[in-house]
């Protein structure tokens, strides 16, 4: 007796399934974050830190809290054409009011921001103040800023960053302004964050493999 194909292939039957059901979903080609965290002094007292997007500490990101501040931040339905790099600032300061990231080498096509996670969402941004430099705005005079989670847009394919001269690949530089002055600090973002489905894909397939293995004994 032959058996069906789908009897024969539990794995494949439930991955296809998983496919169809998220085939409509809106997902990165690539989505990076801060590799460490940077930390700032500036002048007039502020400091702060620029650091890489934690999923078990800021949550897990919902691409239906997407905001688009500026530029080209892709298809609410789509965003498998382009890369991003996510992360989050904590500043404490008399006056704090923009964060400037460059990704070095690569310019970025727009700037944007989860909602939903917690902290002081942007006013506003430009993805073409200075070339390869965009920005999001805060409004000043908070004593401690938490940014919600910032997105910079790239182009699929674009990141990491080739960097150049004395900086290698993921080179990025992040600015913390407050009153007018501002630090630069290269850091290097090539640290992958696994898509939400990406978990959901594993347990399907083990599931199935272990209906396999039952399968297979009787």
């Amino acid at each position: 007796m032959i058996r069906p194909v789908w009897s024969q292939t539990p794995v494949l039957a439930i991955l296809i399934l998983w496919v169809q059901a998220a085939a409509g979903a809106p997902i990165p080609n690539a989505i990076y974050t801060l590799d460490n965290p940077l930390s700032y002094s500036l002048i007039g007292g502020a400091t702060g830190t620029a650091d890489p997007y934690d999923p078990g500490v800021d949550g897990a990101l919902d691409f239906d809290d997407v905001v688009c501040l500026d530029g080209s931040c892709g298809d609410p339905n789509d965003y498998s054409n382009q890369d991003w790099i996510v992360f989050r600032v904590s500043v404490t300061a008399n006056f704090f009011d923009q964060v400037s990231l460059g990704s070095l080498f690569q310019a970025s096509s727009g700037v944007g921001y989860f909602t939903g996670l917690g902290g002081d969402a942007p006013s506003s941004g430009d993805a073409t103040t200075v070339p390869n430099t965009p920005r999001w705005y805060f409004a000043g005079g908070s004593l401690t800023t938490v940014s919600a989670p910032l997105i910079a847009f790239f182009d699929a394919g674009d990141l990491p960053s080739a960097g150049g001269g004395p900086f290698g690949p993921g080179a990025t530089q992040i600015d913390l302004h407050s009153g007018g002055s501002s630090q630069p600090i290269v850091g290097y973002a090539n640290t992958l964050i696994p898509e939400p489905t990406t978990g959901l894909l594993l347990g399907v397939g083990l599931v199935g493999l272990a209906g396999s293995r039952r399968a297979r004994r009787r």
